[in-house]
């Protein structure tokens, strides 16, 4: 995994694996506060500063 967005108040976490490794990652951050998960294929979660960053096509 990969974490790329990170400020003072909050963080976004990429990971990919088998459903049990996931099951585990999710078990494991269950004491923090998680706003939003999105279990599939190629997503796009929005950034609480309301910033917005392009992307460039592979």
């Amino acid at each position: 995994g990969y974490i790329p967005n990170v400020n003072k108040d909050e963080l976004c976490i990429a990971i990919s694996g088998t459903p049990e490794k996931i099951e585990h990652f999710l078990t494991l951050m269950s004491d923090y506060k998680i706003v939003e998960i999105a279990r599939t294929g190629s997503t796009a979660v929005s950034r609480a500063s309301g910033v917005t960053a392009g992307f460039r096509k592979k």
